[in-house]
């Protein structure tokens, strides 16, 4: 009931809010698209029953590889005959934590200048550390008790790594080259492809990424 210039403040201002709420509800409905994806991309674990535990065993007492894995191995051993615990393994990065960023090139037998570099995740897996999951290798088989000693250099690498780096070929026995950025100057470890893994986020609040598995 104002004036005519009025009026048109009111008029102009109703279709700015009109116009801002549209796009409020634009990327209200973009952001549950990406939630709905993240939430399915993350349901292929059931976290529920899941228990994590930190554990670094004292220097002093372990001081050799091979005393810190004849620890775990007990541990491990101890888990599945004393508790009800179904299923255990041991691992340096569980999923939605933190994931070191490791180095990476497919080996095919060039000199390293040619191999194309990227950055994987570097996840170190135990025994049956998949089956603890609730989740099954895809393509190849699990590790087993032979993997990770000497002569039996193994991998295993998630599908968004083989579809990315392997296209449509098969992974299964590839060789692939991995190694610590911050052992500068160190030999990468080279390893044979024995699966492929589902793809699983391994550090939150970041998009999925290629993840190398390497035998504990």
């Amino acid at each position: 009931t104002g004036t005519s210039g009025a009026r048109r403040w009111t008029s102009a201002l109703l279709v700015a809010q009109l116009a801002f709420t549209l796009i409020l509800l634009t990327g209200a409905a973009l952001l549950m698209r990406s939630f709905l994806a993240v939430y399915r991309a993350d349901a292929i674990v059931d976290a529920s029953p899941i228990m994590t535990y930190s554990l670094r065993p004292p220097a002093a007492k372990y001081p050799t590889p091979a005393a810190r894995i004849a620890f775990f191995d007990h541990l491990l051993s101890r888990l599945g005959a004393d508790t009800p615990v179904q299923s255990a393994s041991i691992t340096n990065a569980w999923p939605f934590g933190y994931t070191p960023q490791w180095r990476a090139a497919i080996d095919d037998g060039s000199p390293s200048d040619d191999r194309v570099a990227f950055t994987a995740s570097y996840v170190t897996a135990g025994p049956r550390y998949f089956e603890t999951l609730g989740l099954t290798v895809v393509q190849g088989r699990d590790f087993d008790e032979l993997d990770g000693r000497s002569g039996h250099d193994a991998a295993i690498v998630n599908q968004l790594l083989a579809a990315r780096w392997f296209g449509g070929a098969d992974p299964i026995g590839r060789r692939i080259a991995f190694a610590d950025p911050a052992a500068r100057g160190a030999k990468p470890f080279v390893a044979t492809i024995v699966g492929v893994s589902p793809t699983l986020r391994q550090t939150v609040l970041e998009d999925l990424s290629p993840v190398i598995y390497a035998p504990l």
